[in-house]
């Protein structure tokens, strides 16, 4: 749907996702983080309320009164309410909640009043249903019928029970979840990360956790803070052709160091940055021998099965090797 790489750019552009560690409000730690609250200039609420449209004419979802949890569902219900008005010409009612009872003036705990019929519940995310499940019980005295549900993401998170959230809302309560994204969407979308390096791989290994899919995740760190000690088992003497810019150089050196340390004690201008296997700066294709890797952090398997790797932590096992730097 277009909404959905609509929402995930404006996401995006605003840095509503961020990675790491984070602990919920269900006391869940995620590694991710949505904050809905960047979206508070009024062309983000503007594309957000236009995106709802979308969606509620997509589900077919009718309704009489929108009604915006405190905090953050108020601004989305409200702008929805008025671009229903404006861009569809249907008046529905706009209903929020209090955190804590008014108790002089109008008093009481809703603003507003609810009219037969349908109403619709807007908020950012689901993810345990606590916060929703709270907002239903708390509807209850006012007798309102609603079955739907809409959100920015839902996180597609196990409830109470087996199920998610959102089926959870369904099974006990008649009410359908609509989201305009949701994690899984997410793991089919390419996610970059850049940071300190035991912040990145932590990040990686969260996502994967979240079912984004390992060539899906691509990272940017230019210094190791590993020392990249060669240890290794192999001896001998080696022949290594290096390709650099359409120029070949043949060598002689030693299986106790890198190919790319043996590059560099030629003079050859091979390729590198970080010398310590995250950057990749120093790929290489092998084009004849047999080398091994100390660490892979950068190449997938589909590479390594073409015969990539990481100059600078590839050790010769063969007396003979070829790389090609420019086949890359």
């Amino acid at each position: 749907m277009d909404y959905k790489k609509t929402f995930i750019e404006l996401a995006i552009k605003k840095n509503a996702l961020k990675f790491g560690s984070f602990k919920l409000k269900s006391e869940r730690i995620s590694p991710y983080f949505f904050n809905s609250g960047v979206f508070s200039d009024g062309k983000s609420l503007s594309i957000i309320s236009n995106l709802f449209l979308d969606l509620i004419e997509d589900k077919n979802i009718s309704f009489t009164n929108i009604f915006g949890p405190a905090y953050k569902g108020i601004p989305l219900a409200s702008v929805l309410s008025s671009y229903m008005a404006t861009k569809k010409n249907v008046d529905s009612n706009f209903i929020y909640d209090r955190k804590d009872q008014k108790l002089h003036g109008e008093k009481g705990d809703i603003v507003g009043s609810f009219l037969e019929g349908n109403t619709l519940i807007v908020d950012d995310v689901i993810t345990a249903g606590t916060a929703i499940k709270n907002t239903l019980e708390k509807l209850k005295k006012y007798n309102v019928t609603t079955n739907s549900l809409i959100v920015l993401l839902d996180r597609q998170e196990v409830g109470s029970s087996n199920m998610s959230a959102s089926q959870e809302l369904k099974k006990d309560y008649g009410i359908d979840v609509f989201s305009l994204i949701n994690i899984s969407d997410l793991s089919k979308n390419k996610v970059y990360i850049c940071g300190p390096e035991k912040m990145l791989f932590e990040v990686k290994s969260g996502l994967e956790k979240k079912n984004v899919l390992e060539k899906n995740i691509y990272y940017e760190l230019f210094k190791s803070t590993q020392e990249n000690k060669v240890n290794v088992s192999e001896i001998g003497g080696v022949e290594i052709t290096f390709t650099v810019d359409d120029y070949s150089t043949k060598i002689k050196s030693t299986k106790q160091k890198t190919v790319l340390d043996s590059a560099l004690d030629n003079d050859i201008d091979a390729p590198y940055s970080c010398n310590g296997g995250v950057c990749g700066s120093c790929i290489g294709k092998i084009i004849k021998g047999e080398v091994k890797m100390m660490k892979n952090t950068v190449l997938t398997d589909s590479e390594l099965s073409d015969g990539l790797v990481l100059a600078c932590q590839a050790i010769p096992v063969s007396d003979i090797i070829e790389i090609d730097f420019d086949d890359v």
